[in-house]
């Protein structure tokens, strides 16, 4: 069973990556983001579900010695959020985004694109 004030975490992630303001970076592992805060760290990954075919969202919480303080997937979030799976899809989407530096990547890719266009 999810802690009670998990979902509201995720929301204020979700609201706050989208604005920008949380620091999503890559880890050793390739479908696992962190985003660090005083004391703790927030990590979202895709993960085979353990309870149906298919991935799970996952995120955890970490103390700043490593140890799992709590973790939670989107399926046990159903009654407190119902449209959890998709929230946290876009959620780790956004996180994935700001830590692969998507924007930047497509900014450079454009600008290269259209340096030698000439503007009317």
């Amino acid at each position: 069973m999810a802690h009670p004030k998990m979902a509201p975490l995720i929301v204020k992630l979700r609201e706050r990556t989208a604005a920008g303001s949380v620091a999503w970076e890559p880890t050793t592992r390739k479908d696992v983001f962190q985003a660090s805060f005083p004391g703790y760290s927030v990590k979202i990954s895709q993960e085979p579900s353990p309870s149906h075919a298919g991935l799970d969202v996952k995120v955890s919480i970490f103390n700043e010695e490593g140890a799992l303080v709590d973790e939670v997937r989107d399926e046990e979030l159903r009654d407190a959020l119902p449209a959890s799976f998709q929230l946290l899809i876009e959620l780790y989407e956004m996180a994935r985004g700001k830590a692969m530096g998507v924007d930047g990547a497509i900014d450079s890719i454009l600008g290269e694109l259209t340096k030698d266009e000439i503007a009317f």
